[in-house]
């Protein structure tokens, strides 16, 4: 793989979105990439979805946001039976 240069932090608070939009904004960050969670869709509307809150924060602030869709491993590779 190869370096492209990026760098990880560690941010703490109490509201996720928040917590994550300060930070880039903070660092003057441009681009954010999230993942997908696996949030039902009952759980995102009642408890709230972070990354649509992001997608809000980021659009007035011209950052762009990049949502990564979450793939499960296929069984079989969980359980071991393609060890080779």
């Amino acid at each position: 793989m190869r370096d492209v240069g990026g760098t990880w932090q560690t941010a703490h608070g109490d509201d996720v979105a928040d917590t994550i939009f300060a930070a880039a904004v903070e660092q003057q960050i441009t681009q954010i990439v999230l993942g997908t969670s696996r949030l039902t869709r009952w759980q995102s509307i009642t408890r709230g979805s972070v990354i649509q809150k992001i997608l809000r924060l980021a659009s007035d602030n011209d950052i762009d946001v990049h949502v990564i869709a979450r793939r499960d491993e296929p069984r079989s590779l969980l359980e071991g039976e393609n060890d080779g």
